[in-house]
């Protein structure tokens, strides 16, 4: 399985499709340590939802996950070499603690950056550690 290096963006730990990226286009997804990266470019079922009616308001619906077209999804894409394994830093939680103090559109961070340019970025910002 290929790989790809998560980000963190927003105070969110993202994946960046590299098919889509090579072709100008930045298809990402929020990821989590342990799950695979699929595109939802490329597999926009990977995100699907349905509607269930609400219990508390008759007439309504909510918007839910379809886990089984979510499930179907994640094996094509498997079966297909379309999923990465994601890959996250070492100091994934040295990296978050150190952003926390950030506003949250400014909590970023990439593949590479030592965590000691985001600690020299903080005291520059004049924002202390958490």
């Amino acid at each position: 399985m290929e790989q790809v290096y998560a980000e963190y963006n927003s105070a969110r730990w993202i994946a960046i499709c590299p098919a889509c990226l090579a072709q100008g286009i930045q298809a990402a997804m929020e990821v989590k340590p342990g799950e695979v990266f699929i595109c939802p470019e490329e597999h926009p079922n990977i995100m699907a939802t349905t509607l269930m009616p609400n219990p508390r308001m008759p007439g309504t619906f909510n918007s839910v996950a379809d886990t089984v077209l979510r499930t179907e999804t994640r094996q094509a894409a498997i079966a297909a070499g379309e999923a990465y394994e994601v890959i996250f830093p070492a100091e994934k939680s040295e990296i978050e603690h150190v952003l926390r103090v950030r506003p949250r559109a400014a909590r970023n961070w990439w593949a590479g950056v030592p965590l000691s340019d985001l600690t020299a970025e903080n005291i520059e910002r004049g924002v202390a550690h958490a």
